[in-house]
């Protein structure tokens, strides 16, 4: 299989990351949910430096997966679900503070996601 994505492991896991701030920046108020991403994030922290995510360029992941793109392809996959997911529940999250207003940013389009099911998924 040809790799087929437009971005680095780098910067795909770079975007978990920011999505991991924004949350923490979101629920700031909530001890709860902050306890509970910053958790996550930490996880999210110790994987990516252990197999060299944020390593410099020639050591990086992205260096020692260039000769195997199938590889390199399923740990961008990975983390592409890691982003949807994170988005997902920051769209759930957002949702259950206003009340069930459904008017997340997050397109459910993908998957089949749509309008009609979004209320008995966040339910």
């Amino acid at each position: 299989m040809a790799s087929t994505q437009n971005s680095t492991i780098f910067e795909a896991a770079s975007r978990c990351w920011n999505h991991f701030s924004e949350l923490l920046d979101l629920h700031n108020n909530d001890t709860v949910k902050l306890q509970l991403f910053e958790e996550l994030r930490g996880r999210f922290s110790i994987w990516g430096s252990y197999i060299g995510v944020f390593a410099p360029p020639l050591s990086s992941l992205d260096a020692r997966l260039d000769p195997h793109p199938d590889l390199k392809d399923m740990v961008l996959e990975l983390l592409d679900m890691v982003t949807r997911n994170i988005l997902w529940g920051d769209c759930r999250l957002r949702c259950l503070i206003v009340g069930f207003d459904l008017t997340c940013d997050y397109n459910d389009s993908r998957e089949g996601i749509d309008a009609d099911n979004r209320e008995s998924l966040i339910k």
